[in-house]
């Protein structure tokens, strides 16, 4: 879990604060302020959070994507929970837009969540073993 200062930060500099931070995203190459700015394990959490989001939109149940992105069958609840309140509308609608690539975004997040491990079933399983592969 990340470690959060235990000085609250008034509402009002928080929200300016907030708002400066996406200027910065939004003026900016994504990707290079996304790598230059957060950590691997912080990217990965976001890559999870997201996945577990988009599961739990399509009806998944809270074991189900626990067990499929390692993580814990609590946050799994607690995003399905939000999921059903609306808390990520404007994200599902950014997913849901043409300009986002739903099937690479899977097949990504399969590899991280497999640790780079090549798959255990299909056409494809023995691609990795040099002489194996059908290619």
């Amino acid at each position: 879990m990340a470690r959060v200062s235990k000085v609250e930060l008034d509402k009002e500099n928080k929200q300016a604060l907030t708002k400066q931070f996406v200027k910065v995203l939004r003026d900016g190459k994504i990707d290079d302020v996304f790598d230059d700015f957060f950590t691997e394990t912080e990217k990965m959490m976001f890559i999870k959070r997201m996945a577990a989001i988009l599961m739990a939109d399509a009806d998944y149940t809270s074991y189900r994507i626990a067990k499929t992105l390692h993580i814990s069958e609590n946050t799994a609840a607690k995003i399905k929970d939000r999921v059903r309140q609306g808390a990520y509308d404007a994200i599902l609608r950014r997913v849901k837009s043409k300009k986002f690539d739903t099937e690479k975004f899977w097949v990504v997040v399969d590899v991280l969540v497999r640790a780079g491990m090549p798959p255990i079933a299909g056409r494809d399983r023995w691609d990795h073993v040099p002489g194996m592969g059908g290619k």
